[in-house]
């Protein structure tokens, strides 16, 4: 920690902004923001698996985390590799928001739908042969804007962004979860520090929102079974009763979709994801 603020690190979109001040807002003590660029961030215009893949929005980040830069950072949890960085944990997420995701614009015959998601881009082209699905970068208001400029009849955003925003009245669908389901952490908000910083990970597990916690446990685990990442064709959600979790999942791979589903105590979130991984993975075979 510098001196007596802790600083918190974070990218510098409007989204990731807000992000961090609801965090820092919680932790209700002397902090400031400290803005990274990342990798995404500074090729915004390239496709994220031609700037690296994995951890194009976090790694230079963690970066700074381990270089004791900041103090914590704040991401959403969907950007993290499934594989936590060597010396960081996550010891605290905040409530999740809406997981769903939004159509904006309409589909039908022919439609160009943009989206930067493997995902999302498994699942439209799997219920949807009739449309061109194209990639699409920026941040929410680029590529708001290049819906409205007509490079694309409808495009796909995460409720939850929308929501952090004040633009949730722009979406003209939103999909249930069991019609399009989510990838792994969406509308979860991760704080990372380092593992050995009893001070700060104190201050995190403070405003730990434990139902959320489990949930983010499940899926990460489930995606780290599979060794995935925020880019594999993986969506799933976690549904939370009382002390049991029930995870969903749908994986597409080569344009065939696998499915698996389990429940179990809480407390065996971690070990919940992993089972629901390799049955997945076992379906591969």
């Amino acid at each position: 920690m510098t001196k007596d603020k802790v600083i918190i690190g974070t990218r510098g979109s409007k989204l990731a902004l807000a992000q961090a001040e609801s965090v820092q807002k919680l932790l209700n003590t002397n902090s400031e923001i400290k803005i990274i660029k990342t990798s995404g961030d500074i090729h915004e215009n390239k496709a994220i698996a031609d700037i690296g893949g994995k951890g194009v929005f976090s790694t230079q980040i963690e970066q700074e985390l381990l270089d004791s830069k900041i103090d914590m950072a704040v991401h959403s949890l969907k950007d993290l590799p499934g594989i936590m960085t060597k010396g960081l944990v996550i010891r605290g997420v905040i409530e999740r928001n809406d997981p769903r995701d939004v159509l904006i614009g309409k589909i039908k015959k022919g439609s160009r739908v943009g989206t930067s998601s493997p995902r999302r881009t498994a699942q439209l082209k799997y219920k949807r042969k009739d449309i061109e699905v194209l990639p699409i970068r920026g941040n929410i208001d680029t590529r708001l804007k290049k819906l409205e400029d007509g490079q694309y009849d409808a495009i796909i955003l995460a409720k939850a962004g929308l929501q952090m925003l004040g633009l949730e009245n722009k979406a003209d669908k939103i999909y249930e979860l069991d019609e399009i389901p989510p990838c792994a952490g969406q509308g979860i908000i991760a704080i990372q520090s380092r593992e050995n910083d009893h001070t700060i990970n104190a201050k995190i597990a403070s405003i730990n929102h434990l139902q959320t916690f489990y949930q983010a446990e499940a899926e990460r685990s489930l995606l780290e079974a599979i060794g995935g990442d925020c880019h594999t064709a993986l969506g799933c959600y976690t549904m939370t009763s009382a002390y049991h979790l029930y995870i969903t999942s749908e994986m597409y791979v080569d344009g065939k979709k696998y499915t698996a589903s389990g429940s179990d105590n809480v407390i065996n979130a971690k070990e919940l994801g992993n089972r629901i991984g390799k049955d997945l993975l076992e379906q591969l075979d």
